[in-house]
């Protein structure tokens, strides 16, 4: 069912006795509120939110078993229930253009998640159970307000895009030679004045961004990397 590019401040109560709907877009409305019954539709697998005016989540977002694809671009969510936690066939999730100012430790239970937008938001860190996303791919963290990533971010080793442009990031965990399937690291307009040595390691790298940093040199391992 695609309602998308309407006017829709709220939708009819029979929507959601559909329960044997698959897709659901309802992007660049003027929606507020996601009522509880969105839980109903427990095939869904196809969602697009985004665009809207939405706020938070109702908790019985976690009833949607199946969802493959979430997308809330473009909205003012400034939190994420816990429950997200339980889309357990989660493979995308865009949050990109929100409030958000942290994210819940129930993000790590996303297993087989595979791409995370959250470009656009107001996160400072990230929790360490960011390392349990084991089959991530990529990730965007650009324009946020990030001053450290945590160790466990060594723990992504399929990861291939880590864009972070436009962030407070001084320095990189150690830890960040382990992603040695990344092909594309985005670092501009951060603080780093350097990088570790064990940033040599990254073999698949054929992208690195550093302009508008601080950096006033180079460890000698970074001539190891092959563009």
């Amino acid at each position: 069912m695609i309602w998308g590019k309407n006017q829709l401040s709220e939708l009819p109560a029979e929507i959601w006795r559909l329960t044997a709907l698959k897709r659901l877009e309802l992007r660049d409305n003027q929606l507020t509120k996601v009522p509880s019954a969105v839980g109903n539709l427990s095939f869904l697998n196809w969602l697009d939110i985004s665009g809207n005016q939405l706020s938070e989540l109702p908790s019985e977002i976690g009833k949607l078993k199946v969802l493959r694809d979430c997308s809330l671009n473009e909205n003012q969510l400034r939190a994420l229930p816990p429950e997200i936690g339980k889309l357990k066939a989660l493979r995308e999730l865009h949050l990109s253009e929100n409030q958000l100012r942290a994210l819940p430790s129930a993000i790590g239970d996303l297993r087989i998640l595979q791409v995370l937008e959250l470009d656009r938001n107001q996160l400072s860190e990230l929790p360490p159970e960011i390392g349990k996303l084991f089959r991530l791919t990529e990730i965007d963290l650009a324009r946020n307000q990030i001053s450290r990533l945590p160790s466990e971010v060594g723990k992504l080793t399929i990861l291939q895009r880590l864009q972070l442009e436009m962030n407070q990031l001084r320095e990189l965990p150690v830890e960040v030679g382990k992603l040695t399937a990344l092909k594309g690291l985005f670092l501009s307009k951060n603080q780093l004045r350097t990088l570790p040595p064990e940033s040599g390691n990254l073999s698949s790298l054929r992208q690195l961004w550093l302009d508008d940093n601080k950096l006033t040199a180079l460890p000698p391992e970074v001539g190891d990397l092959r563009f």
